[in-house]
């Protein structure tokens, strides 16, 4: 192998160790460099000592820096917590015969023969001005003197705290309040509130309603039903939120055996009490409550505004509707396809959800919504039904509707804050 003449090779070999011990107790290092070899040599020691994060780094003429890495040499991937101390790690070029230091004559040697690494290798011993650096994470240097080709140091491994393990609940609140991406990008998280499954909405933003455009093509087909979709504008959530998975099921409701169906939607709801059942999952004022009509939507279209909850085409059998129906509502979750991109299901058909805004000329008021129903305010109904067709079902249909208002295809689902759980 053509070695580089030392004396145009004004270069800097840096060793980066890594070192990390379950006691933090000093760590004896003798580190021997010669043409042919770089050797660590570690003494035993009270703990087991990894060296997972070994890094060299040369500095080369110019300022360019090449790193090499552990992973690149695989005779160091040797599990060393495992292996019984003293230990010489040694760096050997190709081919060389020169023996170990006297110190790692009688105990383990680990070897790597470095081929096409000669950038290493140059006359250490001789060449004035170098300085050998031991840095403990880019930082603190330790220089063994320039020239000299034997170095003993003494290394404290750095404290170490831990890092706390996430929940799985932890981790994906923390996902989803950073969370600034398309629908495509948020992995769906549900979570069990005392047997009501619920879906993590997380923060972003959408442009809710329809464009002026599609407004106009709908009224063209079937009347004047659209126009309080527009204008189109953008709401955003700093915060996350949940959802109900599903729509109220008689079972939870507690109508079991008055209504058809435990585990079908809960029909001829009034807006009163879809609120107060709500609330009442829950012991802190105003946590579970009715989702606000931005909630709704958010959960159903996402960032991406989708026409649907699950693309922009109608698709017959992911919705229970006029289409598909045979007249009655389905049990909650028999349309899974057809789930929304937060993983909540049918938001599309079934049956019509209420949620708390009160039905106003757009653009959207968070604020409306929260006082006591009053005989002579309008409410909003979302979602379409199992009676009405697929364009009832869009996730930008809005519905108005009496709060005493108990329509044999009106039900609702919840949401609730964001909190420690």
């Amino acid at each position: 192998m053509k070695r580089r003449p030392a004396l145009i090779l004004p270069m800097i070999v840096t060793l980066l160790i890594a070192l990390s011990a379950q006691a933090q107790e000093p760590v004896d290092l003798t580190i021997y460099y010669d043409r042919d070899n770089l050797t660590i040599y570690i003494p035993p020691t009270p703990e087991s000592v990894s060296l997972i994060g070994l890094t060299f780094d040369v500095t080369l003429p110019g300022g360019q820096t090449l790193i090499y890495r552990l992973s690149q040499f695989p005779a160091f991937q040797v599990p060393l917590a495992e292996v019984p101390a003293p230990i010489c790690l040694r760096l050997q070029r190709f081919g060389s015969t020169a023996p170990p230091p006297l110190a790692c004559q009688t105990v383990q040697n680990i070897i790597q023969p470095l081929a096409d690494s000669d950038v290493f290798w140059y006359d250490l011993p001789n060449a004035t001005g170098r300085t050998f650096r031991v840095l403990r994470e880019r930082a603190n240097p330790l220089i063994c003197p320039a020239g000299q080709n034997l170095c003993a140091i003494t290394y404290v491994p750095p404290t170490h705290t831990p890092t706390p393990t996430l929940t799985p609940l932890q981790a994906a609140l923390e996902r989803a309040r950073g969370f600034d991406g398309g629908n495509a990008a948020w992995q769906p998280f549900a979570w069990d509130f005392d047997g009501v499954p619920m879906v993590l909405v997380p923060t972003g933003c959408f442009m809710m309603g329809t464009s002026d455009v599609l407004v106009a093509d709908l009224t063209a087909q079937f009347g004047a039903y659209f126009n309080d979709e527009t204008p189109q504008h953008e709401q955003c959530f700093d915060e996350p939120f949940w959802i109900d998975k599903y729509e109220v099921t008689n079972a939870h409701y507690g109508s079991v055996g008055a209504w058809f169906g435990a585990d079908r939607p809960r029909e001829i709801v009034m807006w009163p009490d879809a609120r107060d059942h709500c609330a009442a999952r829950d012991g802190v004022a105003g946590r579970v409550r009715l989702p606000t009509e931005a909630e709704w939507e958010y959960a159903a279209r996402g960032p991406d505004g989708l026409t649907y909850p699950w693309g922009d085409a109608f698709v017959a059998d992911y919705a229970v509707t006029e289409e598909t129906s045979g007249g009655q509502t389905a049990p909650v979750g028999s349309r899974p396809d057809g789930a929304s991109w937060v993983g909540a299901e049918d938001l599309a058909g079934n049956v019509w959800e209420w949620v708390s805004s009160l039905y106003t000329p757009y653009p959207f008021d968070a604020t409306e919504g929260d006082a006591d129903a009053s005989p002579t305010d309008l409410y909003i109904v979302r979602g379409g039904s199992w009676f009405e067709n697929r364009d009832f079902a869009r996730a930008a249909y809005r519905q108005e509707s009496a709060p005493d208002a108990a329509n044999g295809n009106y039900g609702f689902r919840c949401a609730r804050d964001v909190d420690s759980r």
